[in-house]
């Protein structure tokens, strides 16, 4: 099954498929009889590179999946520090969101904030925070 986003196989920057590309993959991929009105252009153009991306490669699926061996060196270093950058700053924000029940129960005086699942959500929130504010935001 083809999926609604691909790399670019030029700077790896992973982009979303138009409804009509998606949608001309999954008739490709399950054989079906159809007729297309009109032909999609031989090549679209990478927003974020400029380099030319073959459509029907890219309808077919072929890039779908970035990392054929499964390891990271293929990506570029620029999405390297985008990818730790983006987790810190998600841990940042999620790690507050964790401790709202402790808030809650703390100003309402309710007490099934403190049982099993409000401890956990204090363990993750205070992890989450020391996690995401110990570790350097890579600059550009």
């Amino acid at each position: 099954m083809p999926s609604e986003t691909f790399y670019c196989p030029h700077c790896k920057r992973q982009l979303t498929k138009s409804a009509q590309h998606y949608v001309q993959g999954e008739i490709l991929e399950s054989k079906s009889p159809f007729i297309s009105l009109g032909e999609p252009p031989l090549y679209v153009t990478c927003p974020a590179c400029g380099g030319r991306i073959d459509t029907m490669k890219m309808i077919k699926g072929e890039y779908d999946q970035l990392f054929k061996t499964g390891k990271r060196e293929h990506l570029p270093k620029e999405q390297k520090k985008y990818d730790k950058a983006q987790t810190i700053i998600s841990a940042r924000v999620c790690g507050p969101m964790f401790l709202i029940p402790l808030a809650y129960g703390l100003i309402s005086g309710a007490k099934i904030y403190w049982g099993f699942w409000g401890v956990i959500s204090i363990l993750v929130g205070m992890i989450l925070i020391v996690w995401g504010y110990s570790t350097k935001v890579p600059k550009d």
